[in-house]
């Protein structure tokens, strides 16, 4: 389609060329002066007919590479990558490399990929986020701190990353910051609602604020009950010895797996406080 076009186009300027000879300028003229500008615009036109083919064929095989990866075909998504010889989408296969070391567990070489890319592409965002994943794997948290900054300093207003710098601030308990960025996800209606409001309580029953942790486990179930956040509320009710309203979740929490170890737990520190020391001990020994 592109060649017709292009075909066409030629056509007409040789014939406006035509033209102009018939009215106006002398032969001379228009070999000296006339033909290389219409010579140069068609040698340009095929040439960009051919890098525009070739950017066709570069992005067909980077799909194919995402395509494999997607799919699982690591063998020849990796395949692929060795044979891709565009330099200027080096830091996307990099980036695929490292992908691919990644759903291998190599650690070490995904790390290295990814580095790489950046090393390219400094704000090539994917393989930062993907290098927050290999350094919570590794339990790097204080290199995974200072990636998802980045994240942040690239695109303060994703909500995403908002909450990945917030965990990641959370592991290197710098509660309030974590506090911080867990709230500014929350006000950019980030989805995860339920898990930022959890991770918010947690910290607080880490500061010792039973009461405020409560109050948001309550508004996280609100977005969906799981049995982490039911026994994560549950132990806060233990710790405000309120066993009014622990006993009301208690068949919530029985109810997603009463084999819990958290839940067994909570219940026997529940049993205590009812002074069944037996029964607590029997479902600590289960």
């Amino acid at each position: 389609m592109i060649l017709n076009y292009m075909k066409k186009t030629i056509n007409y300027i040789q014939n406006e060329s035509l033209k102009i000879y018939n009215r106006k300028f002398s032969k001379k003229y228009i070999k000296e002066n006339i033909l290389p500008i219409i010579n140069f615009f068609i040698i340009l036109c095929y040439n960009n007919i051919s890098m525009g083919t070739s950017w066709d064929f570069s992005m067909t095989n980077l799909k194919k590479i995402a395509d494999n990866i997607k799919n699982k075909n690591i063998k020849e998504a990796l395949r692929l990558c060795e044979i891709y010889n565009d330099k200027s989408n080096q830091h996307i296969i990099f980036n695929f490399k490292g992908v691919i070391f990644l759903i291998k567990n190599d650690l070490e070489l995904s790390e290295q990929y990814f580095i790489k890319s950046i090393e390219i592409q400094p704000k090539y965002e994917d393989p930062i986020k993907n290098l927050c994943l290999v350094y919570l794997k590794k339990k790097l948290f204080n290199k995974m701190l200072s990636y998802a900054k980045q994240l942040v300093e690239i695109n303060e207003l994703n909500d995403e990353y908002n909450y990945q710098l917030a965990y990641a601030h959370e592991l290197n308990n710098n509660l309030g910051d974590a506090l911080k960025y867990y709230t500014k996800y929350l006000d950019l209606n980030g989805k995860n609602k339920k898990q930022a409001l959890n991770n918010i309580g947690c910290m607080y029953l880490k500061k010792n604020k039973p009461k405020i942790a409560n109050e948001f486990f309550l508004k996280g179930i609100n977005f969906g009950e799981d049995q982490i956040i039911i026994n994560n509320l549950l132990n806060s009710y233990i710790l405000l010895r309120d066993l009014k309203n622990y006993e009301i979740f208690l068949s919530k929490a029985e109810n997603f797996d009463k084999n819990f170890i958290e839940f067994k737990y909570n219940k026997a520190r529940f049993l205590i406080l009812k002074n069944q020391i037996q029964e607590a001990i029997n479902i600590l020994e289960e």
